[in-house]
């Protein structure tokens, strides 16, 4: 029997739109009602950070402390099963990021995201599905760093090795003599390509069934998945013997894992060409489930789940399955510009709060002045 993650505490000091605040949170469902730019999506992000050490949204962290500021903190209150930990960041212009998990410092982000588990849907990430194919190797490699024994490592040997393939390969495309050195690296990237693309298969495998299953119940369509699509023949050291002449002319290796691509598919019917933004959005909230059933049953832990905007652009009956898989999760924390009166009937443990800039306070139903 798997045990729950749970914010109880978030406390923010000047980060976004947030100069001060200090939210208490609930188990179940907790929607945070408000007109578009009001700071939802920052709470959310907020969320995000304080569990997994790192933005969903931007890779630039200091964009986060409040304008004007020269530090900006993030601090929770966290449950684990019956265990309470309190952890906090702090970014702060000239020295970075810094992570504490009860008072001390973590030693990576690694470190710190692996004590509690998060995942995040936001709407920007529907380009995981429509867009360029690295978006989609990096959504299913991150989750498969933590479900797959060794699969980090594994990534991290092969980053290293392409990394030093490719510098080789550009000393060769203006003349350089580099057989002697490229070859070591050429059979490193073999070997970790090799073991990339057996991981990221496996974790393909192990994430199929719940992703389907998710799928069909929120859109009630059967046979979603995910699928790679190998670039070349499939046989890393055949490809690399063939493309030999072609990589030292171009000055870069043009075979492994990081030029495969995920396909999402419904039926065999391409989403990225051929679904709709309901479809593509439907396949992206079913992945985030997916992740947290996986997850859950890895771990052990019920991971705690954010969303940002999920009903939109989903229509009334999938808007009703998506509220219903809402229920029995241990705490869902999302953002709506709709009131949620809709929710009161599917939802018994349901919170509301209503967002207005740098400002959280009980939703109340009957305040004409409230977000609507």
């Amino acid at each position: 029997m798997s045990s729950s993650a749970r914010i109880t505490r978030l406390t923010l000091h000047e980060i976004r739109t947030y100069p001060r605040l200090d939210l208490e949170l609930g188990g179940g469902t907790t929607v945070l009602v408000g007109a578009n730019g009001v700071g939802k999506t920052n709470l959310l992000e907020a969320c995000a950070v304080v569990l997994s050490g790192a933005s969903p949204r931007t890779s630039s962290e200091l964009r986060l402390v409040r304008e004007g500021e020269a530090a900006g903190r993030i601090a929770a209150t966290v449950l684990v099963g019956d265990d309470q930990h309190d952890r906090d960041v702090v970014f702060q212009h000239g020295k970075g990021k810094q992570l504490r998990v009860d008072g001390s410092p973590a030693r990576s982000v690694e470190e710190f995201s692996r004590q509690v588990p998060v995942v995040t849907f936001l709407p920007e990430r529907l380009l995981v599905i429509r867009g360029a194919p690295q978006r989609r190797r990096a959504l299913v490699d991150q989750l498969a760093a933590r479900l797959v024994p060794s699969a980090a490592r594994t990534q991290r040997d092969y980053a290293a090795a392409l990394q030093q393939r490719n510098a080789l390969l550009r000393r060769a495309k203006i003349g350089h003599d580099v057989a002697e050195q490229l070859a070591p690296w050429t059979q490193q990237l073999l070997e970790h390509g090799a073991a990339f693309r057996d991981q990221r298969s496996r974790f393909l495998e192990l994430i199929a069934e719940p992703h389907a299953a998710r799928f069909a119940e929120l859109t009630g369509l059967a046979d979603a998945t995910f699928a790679a699509e190998l670039r070349g023949s499939g046989d890393l050291a055949a490809d690399a013997a063939e493309l030999e002449s072609a990589e030292r002319r171009r000055g870069s290796t043009l075979l492994g894992p990081h030029l495969d691509d995920i396909l999402p598919r419904v039926a065999g019917r391409d989403l990225r060409a051929f679904g709709s933004a309901g479809e593509q959005r439907a396949a992206l909230l079913a992945f985030t489930f997916a992740a947290r059933d996986a997850l859950t049953a890895h771990l052990g832990i019920e991971p705690v789940v954010l969303l940002d905007e999920p009903w939109s652009e989903l229509d009334q009956d999938r808007r009703r399955r998506l509220t219903s898989m809402l229920a029995p999760l241990a705490q869902v924390i999302v953002t709506s510009t709709e009131p949620p009166a809709h929710l009161d009937e599917v939802l018994d443990a349901l919170h509301v709060l209503a967002v207005t800039s740098g400002q959280v306070q009980t939703w109340d139903p009957t305040d004409h002045d409230s977000p609507a």
